[in-house]
């Protein structure tokens, strides 16, 4: 029988990792060699936005690239809850609808001004992995699916090509990474609104000029996806930080 013990949605958000929700405390602890579920279902491609000296060397395209960042967060997360805190992380990414449970995951209900779960939205995922008696799940996906009532400094996101990779200004010299990447947690054993937490990386300056823009090289894509990453793993160990901790003994030796 599996045991999965967190539900955890990662969005893309733009800017650093944050509490960006005002859920109630956790006031509860796991067991060691809890299981936590994981869905993905970022954009494979980064994209490159562009501004030129003038509008017409101004771009926005898909790069021909995939990094992966699905495998990439399941990886770096899975290795962080293994050793610190005994959790394992299952990947339910090959769920078919799994783009429902993510726009239906950004509907947490309110107490006293507090985010609480929407417990009509956590008996219907339990109910569909009732095999594996889930405590939890995370979810990773484009921000742009899911509801932005509660970011509203986001909204020129919407209609946007891409969620992650280049933005480059050659006016004003600048050569950055973004992403609008997030995340929303719930404990399903007990039920509970963990929290969101930002991934995103705002105007990250990668520390090297491109011989062209136009025509980034393979070593140069490298480059910038390196550092996206390294980036990007900062901010997986804080939402690792905040869900429940270990009831008992804890792995670390």
């Amino acid at each position: 029988m599996k045991y999965l013990q967190v539900i955890i949605i990662i969005f893309v958000i733009t800017g650093c990792e944050t509490q960006i929700t005002n859920p109630l405390p956790v006031d509860y602890n796991y067991k060691d060699g809890a299981k936590i579920g994981f869905m993905s279902a970022l954009p494979p491609k980064p994209v490159h936005r562009h501004i030129g000296f003038t509008v017409f060397g101004n771009f926005e395209r898909d790069l021909e690239v995939n990094w992966e960042l699905d495998r990439y967060i399941f990886r770096e997360l899975k290795s962080i809850l293994l050793s610190e805190y005994c959790y394992e992380l299952v990947d339910l990414s090959d769920t078919p609808n799994i783009y429902e449970y993510i726009e239906k995951s950004d509907t947490p209900d309110r107490q006293d001004g507090l985010m609480t779960a929407n417990k009509d939205f956590i008996d219907s995922f339990k109910a569909e992995f009732k095999d594996y008696e889930l405590s939890g799940v995370i979810f990773i996906a484009d921000f742009k699916i899911f509801h932005t009532r509660e970011f509203e400094r986001l909204d020129l996101a919407r209609g946007r090509q891409g969620s992650y990779g280049i933005e480059s200004n050659t006016r004003e010299k600048r050569n950055e990474l973004s992403s609008i990447i997030a995340s929303r947690s719930y404990s399903l054993m007990p039920i509970h609104y963990i929290g969101g937490h930002g991934l995103g990386i705002y105007r990250e300056e990668v520390g090297f000029e491109p011989d062209d823009y136009e025509k980034l090289s393979a070593e140069e894509l490298a480059k910038y996806e390196k550092h996206f990453k390294a980036k990007l793993s900062l901010n997986i160990e804080k939402l690792a930080g905040s869900l429940p901790k270990p009831k008992g003994v804890s792995c670390k030796k």
